[in-house]
């Protein structure tokens, strides 16, 4: 019987062993998906396994902004350069190449979008403007950089229950586009500025229905550098310059945000 013992030794450890190889066939296959996504990334695609950030999951690393999240490309073009060729390259694929217009600067990446995402004396988003929208967001999901999305109008004046002036509209028109990015697509909101320029900073002169068209708009900005939220340093009354106040003379004192 004691042949049986050995046996059952026998079969026990090459249990073990196909349990070992399983293991590491899942591991392999994770990296494999890893790779693939990454090569799909730098070949002008957005990876399809990039995990969307929940509304109430932590923000990315916002010490990563501007270009060390895993868009880099060390030695090539500025990662917010090469991912804004990405996103012309997507936008023409998808047919909107001349109603979306992307600049590259100092301050980041601008995603300007006019007609498309809403109608005349609108705030609310349109069909073809959400797609533009999801592809965006997609792309978003995977760079840790800061968001400003900023508002503009035409010069035609608005005086609704809704939208008293143009300040309002731009205003609204910025927050629904956060709005979305943050309730549809899971964003952390913590990621976005909202602004509201009005009429007051045209693209191009009112001088015509097509140019009016291209005021109205919203900026979506991918910031290069994280927003300094600092006042800077407090100023105190001088009082030995205030008739009938009496005291120390005004101090100043540097505060945090």
């Amino acid at each position: 019987m004691r042949w049986l013992l050995t046996y059952a030794d026998l079969i026990t450890l090459l249990m073990v062993f196909f349990v070992v190889l399983y293991s590491m066939s899942r591991v392999d296959a994770e990296k494999y998906r890893s790779l693939k996504d990454s090569l799909q990334r730098s070949m002008g695609g957005v990876a399809a396994s990039a995990p969307a950030n929940s509304g109430g999951g932590a923000s990315p690393d916002p010490n990563q902004a501007g270009g060390t999240g895993p868009l880099s490309n060390p030695g090539g073009k500025p990662p917010l350069e090469e991912l804004g060729q990405q996103l012309a390259n997507s936008a023409a694929a998808m047919g909107f190449g001349d109603r979306v217009t992307i600049y590259y600067g100092e301050r980041g990446l601008t995603v300007s979008m006019g007609p498309i995402l809403f109608d005349l004396g609108s705030a609310d988003l349109r069909p073809d403007g959400i797609k533009v929208l999801d592809l965006l967001a997609d792309v978003l999901n995977t760079i840790p950089n800061h968001v400003s999305v900023e508002g503009f109008t035409d010069d035609l004046p608005i005086s609704t229950p809704q939208f008293p002036s143009n300040w309002e509209l731009s205003a609204v028109r910025a927050t629904s586009v956060i709005h979305y990015f943050v309730k549809t697509r899971g964003m952390p909101p913590g990621r976005f500025f909202a602004v509201g320029y009005g009429e007051y900073r045209p693209s191009v002169p009112n001088v015509s229905d097509e140019n009016r068209a291209r005021n109205r708009r919203v900026d979506i900005v991918i910031l290069a550098q994280i927003p300094k939220i600092d006042k800077g340093t407090e100023i105190t009354p001088d009082l030995s310059a205030v008739p009938g106040a009496s005291g120390a003379a005004g101090a100043t004192k540097t505060t945090g945000p």
